[in-house]
């Protein structure tokens, strides 16, 4: 389906997925055109805390005027993005609390896969296409997904900024952008293997004291 134009007051400009029938492992959102949606606080395209795939979906120009431009996956159980391509998603407001990318977003989700994914073009403050924060206990697993031209406005910014364990592997980085950017305090377990870095994106950087 399309879902374009859209706005809302609170979270989830496209979709907001909050509840829902008990039992059901995982709910699937995919094949769909999800544009130019608006969200005052969180996920311009997507919000949702329930454990879900998010797959074959175009993602593009939606945009929050707080926080998390394009999906914001919160206190899920698992969730999986596959085959998905996020492009000309952006928040409006760049500040240093929000520390809002403008791709993707996922928080405390127990299960976290993020493959085959093409992210284009997405701005946000810190973290041009994608964040993850206290996803435990086990990893984010980021595999083979590309990520080019990707912007922020904060000095210091980076195309995926991490603040939990995570495994990057045959990933393409490329721009202007530090590739990926290590915080948390204690610092997360980071591995990066076999992935493919063109341009600026070469740089990884580590700052396990910055908020």
């Amino acid at each position: 389906c399309e879902v374009y134009n859209c706005t809302a007051p609170g979270t989830g400009g496209g979709l907001t997925l909050l509840s829902g029938p008990s039992g059901i492992d995982n709910h699937l959102v995919k094949d769909n055109l999800i544009r130019n949606n608006r969200a005052d606080h969180y996920g311009g395209a997507l919000f949702t805390k329930m454990p879900v795939i998010f797959e074959g979906n175009a993602v593009e120009t939606n945009h929050s005027r707080w926080q998390y431009g394009g999906v914001s996956f919160v206190e899920t159980v698992k969730c999986s993005v596959l085959r998905n391509r996020f492009s000309g998603n952006y928040s409006e407001d760049y500040n240093s609390a929000a520390r809002n990318p403008g791709g993707l977003f996922i928080k405390s989700s127990a299960v976290t896969n993020v493959k085959n994914n093409i992210f284009y073009n997405n701005t946000g403050y810190v973290a041009g296409a994608a964040q993850f924060i206290t996803c435990t206990p086990t990893v984010v697993n980021v595999i083979n997904n590309t990520f080019a031209d990707n912007n922020t406005l904060a000095a210091g910014g980076a195309t995926v900024r991490t603040e939990t364990d995570t495994d990057f592997v045959n990933n393409i980085f490329e721009g202007d952008l530090a590739g990926i950017r290590i915080v948390g305090t204690p610092a997360p377990v980071v591995n990066i293997t076999c992935n493919n870095f063109h341009d600026h994106s070469d740089r990884i950087t580590i700052n396990p004291n910055h908020s």
